[in-house]
């Protein structure tokens, strides 16, 4: 488990991603779109460190059925949630070209498996609405934004990947 440094038990460090100078300092929000099932949906760029294709993921046992284990990401031992099962969609194959974003959830590094990666999106203030009238339904769901083509659904890493989920994976290793 990472403390406020980003310490995991290996001894690792590994900290929030390094903010490059972006449309947030003009108001823009800078998205990375990805899309679960037929739903897309997208990640504030300033929690993505990269996105990477699937590699071999070491399966803990006694893991939530979502944690498909843990990956070394430049040295460091991060869990790998799959959002599909996250968000109670059906599960899908995963193979070579299975994106994998590599997030910072707030206090820990991840790796989100998804279906899709399409591109970064700038959207202008106001343009995001916040999820509130959705009620409970939304819970991981930080803003919703209107798209030509649909509906955008901002989400929050540290909605997903929260502490219990890192105390089990840390659990499940030991």
């Amino acid at each position: 488990m990472a403390d406020e440094k980003g310490t995991t038990s290996q001894g690792s460090r590994l900290g929030p991603p390094a903010l490059s100078p972006s449309a947030h300092d003009m108001g823009t929000l800078q998205v990375l779109g990805f899309r679960l099932g037929d739903q897309f949906y997208g990640f504030d760029v300033s929690n993505v460190y990269e996105v990477s294709r699937m590699v071999a993921v070491t399966e803990l046992p006694d893991s939530p059925p979502e944690v498909l284990g843990v990956v070394n990401y430049r040295g460091n031992i991060i869990p790998v949630v799959d959002l599909r099962l996250r968000f109670g969609l059906a599960p899908r194959e995963s193979g070579l070209n299975t994106p994998i974003i590599i997030a910072w959830s707030g206090e820990y590094a991840c790796g989100l498996v998804v279906d899709e990666v399409s591109e970064v999106l700038s959207l202008e203030p106001g343009a995001v609405m916040s999820p509130e009238a959705f009620g409970q339904a939304a819970h991981h769901i930080a803003g919703v934004a209107r798209l030509d083509d649909g509906l955008l659904l901002i989400v929050n890493p540290a909605d997903i990947v929260t502490e219990e989920t890192v105390r089990q994976v840390a659990d499940a290793k030991d």
